[in-house]
C-alpha cells in the first residue's frame, strides 16, 4: 500500500468515525457504521488503524497534542513553564464543560487503559521538560492525577471548580502553586478558544448532538 495513500485513509477513517463518535456516542458506534461512513472494507480499515480502541487513540493523541503545544506556547510567552503542567488539564475540563459530545467522548477515552496511559505519557514529556520540577515520579504521579481529571469529566463541574479542585494534586508535582493562579489559567484557557480538530466547541453540540441533548 502506497504510504500516502494509507495516511489519506488513516485521515478519513479518523474524521468520519470521529463524528460519529461524537453524535451516537463511542460504545454505540460500530465498525460496520464506520465502513459505511468511510466507503472503506472492513479489511481496509483493520489495514491502516487496530480497530475502535486504535481510532480512539488517534484522536487523543491528536488533542491532547494540540493542548500540550497550546500549554507550551502560552508558558513560553508568560515565562512561567508551569504551565506546561497546569494548562493541559484545565484545556480538557473546559472541553468537557463546553460540550456534552465532548465530554461523552473525553470521559471514554479516560476510561481506555490504553488512552489514559497515551496522555499521561504526552503530559509526562512536557512536565520533563521543567527544569526546577522536584524529584516526582512522573509515570506514576501523572496516571493518578489525569485518572482524577477524567472522574471529573461528566459531572457538571465549572471550570474554575475544577481548576481548583486538581491544584492541590499538581502542586505535588511541581511544587506550591499559589491559588491566584487559577484565574490566568481559566483566562487563558477560554480566551485560546480551543477547537476539537478542526471543529468549534461552542457549536459541535448543535451539529452532532441530536442522540443526547433535548
Amino acid at each position: 500500500m502506497n504510504q500516502k495513500n494509507g495516511e489519506d485513509k488513516q485521515v478519513l477513517i479518523t474524521q468520519r468515525s470521529l463524528e460519529l463518535f461524537l453524535r451516537h456516542g463511542y460504545e454505540e458506534t460500530t465498525m460496520r457504521m464506520i465502513q459505511d461512513a468511510t466507503g472503506l472494507h472492513s479489511g481496509s480499515i483493520y489495514y491502516v488503524i487496530n480497530g475502535k480502541e486504535g481510532i480512539l487513540l488517534l484522536i487523543s493523541e491528536g488533542f491532547v497534542g494540540d493542548i500540550m503545544c497550546r500549554s507550551s506556547r502560552i508558558a513560553r510567552e508568560l515565562n512561567d513553564p508551569r504551565l506546561n503542567v497546569l494548562l493541559p488539564p484545565a484545556f480538557i475540563l473546559y472541553a468537557s464543560t463546553e460540550s456534552k459530545c465532548i465530554s461523552r467522548l473525553l470521559g471514554q477515552m479516560f476510561r481506555t487503559d490504553s488512552v489514559l496511559w497515551l496522555i499521561s505519557s504526552m503530559a509526562g514529556e512536557w512536565a520533563s521538560r521543567i527544569e526546577s520540577l522536584p524529584n516526582v515520579d512522573l509515570n506514576s504521579a501523572l496516571p493518578f492525577v489525569y485518572g482524577g481529571i477524567g472522574s471529573m469529566i461528566g459531572t457538571g463541574m465549572e471550570l474554575n471548580k475544577g481548576i481548583r479542585t486538581m491544584l492541590p494534586f499538581l502542586s505535588a508535582i511541581i511544587g506550591n502553586v499559589e491559588q491566584e493562579i487559577v484565574e490566568l489559567i481559566e483566562k487563558y484557557v477560554k480566551d485560546e478558544k480551543l477547537p476539537f480538530y478542526d471543529l468549534d466547541i461552542t457549536l459541535i453540540d448543535s451539529e452532532f448532538g441530536d442522540e443526547i441533548n433535548g
